[in-house]
């Protein structure tokens, strides 16, 4: 179904399995582990004396000690913690390890890469990238969240660029753990867990209690972690190496981190490419697929085009054609448009009509003509037809055509405008013509979509919805 609603990872439905501490150990410190060590002995008590409930957590107990090194210690300890006093099940405390969480500079620094280069730099994006107050960027914040910031500075790098990385993004992050040689149902089981995508599981009401494991270990009698070594500069960012990072306090102090290497500096101009981050200048043609030095820092340098950063916060920009839904581009480009149907022509690529993407980049759309990448997040992106939403449509029989510019198979509540829905707020509605969903669902009524501060609206006006920078409901 196509949604408009946030995803909410308070959503798990698992066994709520009441496995409590009987040893009175509470949360004592246990110097002898780490906080992962500590996690991943409470799992397999867990896994021991209650049993897996699914697959799914005898694979996270199976792949712990790789999967704990992923995650950062305020949310290891957090599950933990949900753990070992009995709050819930394995898998349902992982969505508890997020009480304690707050965004690290490396988060902000994915945050602010993802809303340049995959939102285009959309208002409000960042400020809302970790709440759900945008149901459409709360779901990739709440997966990344956990992790540790060397994971993610790498998915930031891997993942936060190219044409039509909004789509990618999630399937491209777990490409990124399958790289750590953790399995790929494992990855999966994660990911799943994070976004609250797990399948509900049957069984609610059973307890069990998990004997003598006298809590997690605290933080107190632990040696301070090492700093992480700097990162060298990658691709087009050549730089100098990264300073060690200092020991840790409290308890034994760790050890010190070790200097990131040089970066490689990047290719020079004229050398093939296919992403601006392989070039020293940051920049790679789209129609020459050569690195050419940068074109602009603003749309005023490109004559009545728009300056596309392809490396985000590199000030070095190239300059693309401007268009709307459907016009403005030429053969073999396709219109890459926001929520109010403007946007930049980016080259087309190879995938098929509901097929799979290929080799999306800054340079290809990863798809043919008239096709964006596109996909719920967790779910494989497709290629799939762009429309006009706002004026024509254009959509095949049995597609339907939503915000954003682009058909889905997926179908929305039955509801016409004002009457009453069926489905959960944030469902579209309002089918037209058999091929638009006009409408979304609020406070159980289907409301007739539009763009504030323009004349959607035949009586009342256009009130902002919030969390979509672009889009309304009439009122």
């Amino acid at each position: 179904m196509t949604r408009f609603s946030k995803l909410s990872i308070a959503s798990l439905l698992v066994i709520p399995l009441a496995c409590s501490s009987s040893d009175g150990g509470g949360n004592q410190a246990n110097p002898q582990l780490t906080p992962g060590e500590a996690l991943c002995k409470s799992l397999d008590d867990y896994v021991t004396q209650c049993g897996a409930a699914t697959p799914c957590d005898t694979a996270l107990v199976t792949d712990c000690a790789s999967i704990v090194d992923l995650l950062s210690e305020p949310f290891l300890n957090g599950v933990t913690d949900c753990i070992n006093r009995g709050e819930g099940s394995m898998t349902s405390c992982l969505g508890a390890g997020f009480s304690s969480l707050t965004p690290t500079a490396a988060h902000t620094q994915l945050a602010s890469s993802f809303c340049s280069e995959c939102a285009f730099g959309a208002p409000g994006c960042e400020s809302a990238f970790f709440s759900d107050e945008n149901p459409e960027t709360a779901i990739i914040g709440q997966a990344i969240l956990p992790f540790s910031d060397s994971l993610v500075n790498q998915v930031t790098e891997e993942c936060a660029t190219g044409l039509g990385c909004a789509g990618t993004f999630l399937s491209c992050t777990q490409g990124v753990l399958a790289k750590r040689a953790i399995p790929e149902s494992t990855v999966q089981c994660l990911i799943d867990n994070l976004t609250g995508e797990a399948a509900p599981v049957e069984g609610s009401g059973e307890t069990c209690v998990i004997e003598g494991s006298g809590g997690n270990g605290g933080n107190g009698g632990n040696g301070g972690n090492g700093g992480n070594g700097g990162n060298g500069a990658t691709g087009g960012n050549g730089g100098t190496a990264g300073s060690a990072g200092t020991a840790g306090s409290g308890g034994s102090s760790g050890s010190s981190g070790s200097g990131g290497s040089a970066g490689g500096g990047g290719s020079p101009t004229g050398t093939a490419c296919v992403n601006g981050s392989s070039c020293a200048s940051n920049v790679c043609d789209p129609d020459t697929l050569r690195c050419i030095d940068s074109e602009c820092a603003s749309s005023t340098n490109c004559n009545g085009g728009v300056c596309v950063e392809q490396v985000s916060s590199s000030g070095a920009g190239v300059c693309m054609t401007g268009c709307t839904v459907g016009q403005g581009c030429g053969s073999g480009e396709t219109c890459l448009a926001d929520i109010s149907g403007d946007g930049v022509c980016g080259k087309s690529g190879t995938g098929q009509h509901l097929g799979d993407c290929v080799d999306v980049s800054d340079t290809s759309t990863g798809c043919i003509d008239d096709h964006v990448c596109a996909g719920a997040p967790g779910e494989n992106p497709t290629c799939l037809e762009t429309c006009d939403y706002w004026l024509t449509g254009g959509c095949r029989s049995g597609e339907y055509c939503v915000p954003g510019g682009f058909c889905t198979l997926d179908q929305g509540d039955s509801a016409s405008e004002g009457e009453p829905c069926t489905e959960p707020d944030g469902m579209l509605c309002g089918l037209l013509y058999g091929e638009f969903y006009t409408g979304v669902c609020l406070d159980q009524t289907c409301m007739w979509l539009c763009r504030p501060g323009g004349s959607d609206c035949a009586q009342g006006t256009c009130q902002a919805i919030v969390g979509y920078e672009g889009l309304g409901y009439c009122q």
